[in-house]
């Protein structure tokens, strides 16, 4: 079973988890598995809404302690620092599979100058938001080594946040030289090719396209 937590808000599903739904019914019906809605609160009228939104089954955790039961509590302690600018176009679909308020602030580091050989790693900008006591979840579009990462944790450690969670579009698996220092991954790169498009670039170059492809490397 494909199961999806579920929002409501005023008696009615919020726009994401009924998105949610919708990809759930058609990965489900691909791989023939059945779509589960898990909704929690004190009263959850309007939670059989799921069944016409693809849910074969709709769980419910109903009880008066969960009154105040709200994911906007933990969401106001979130912000998140991206890595400008390539992570951009990633942030932005993320952002739209998320169902609650959040605060985006940028960082830029470079780690490649005009080329596709690694350089020095520069801090252009900084966050602006107030971390403190926050829960930081850092945005990255692509990971080689690891090493601009670390680096980037450990600026933002400064800042004294409550917690720092690493996600990444993309890790370069035969590049890694440093332990493990993601949470999250989308996709591993078996092979060494440079890549480029989905608003990463190559020398300012590619981010329009798409999708993501292979760069020819200069010397």
């Amino acid at each position: 079973m494909i199961l999806v937590f579920c929002e409501l808000k005023d008696g009615k599903i919020r726009k994401p988890s009924l998105e949610a739904l919708s990809e759930a019914r058609r990965l489900a019906d691909a791989s023939g598995k059945q779509v589960g809605a898990l909704f929690a609160g004190a009263n959850l009228a309007g939670s059989e809404e799921a069944a016409a939104y693809g849910a074969d089954v709709v769980l419910k955790a109903e009880a008066p302690a969960l009154a105040a039961y709200s994911s906007d509590g933990y969401a106001a302690l979130l912000a998140e620092a991206v890595k400008a600018k390539g992570a951009t176009v990633f942030l932005a679909d993320l952002l739209r599979r998320l169902s609650f308020p959040l605060a985006v602030d940028f960082v830029r580091i470079a780690s490649y100058g005009t080329g596709t050989k690694p350089g020095e790693i520069r801090f252009v900008k900084d966050v602006e938001l107030s971390l403190e006591g926050r829960d930081v979840i850092i945005v990255d579009d692509i990971v080689d080594t690891g090493g601009t990462l670390e680096r980037l944790k450990q600026a933002l450690g400064w800042h004294r946040p409550a917690s720092i969670t690493t996600v990444a579009l993309l890790r370069r698996a035969p590049k890694r030289r440093l332990p493990p220092t993601l949470d999250f991954v989308g996709f591993e790169l078996e092979s060494d090719e440079f890549v480029a498009g989905y608003g990463i670039d190559c020398a300012e170059r590619f981010r329009e396209l798409g999708a993501i492809h292979a760069v020819a490397r200069t010397e």
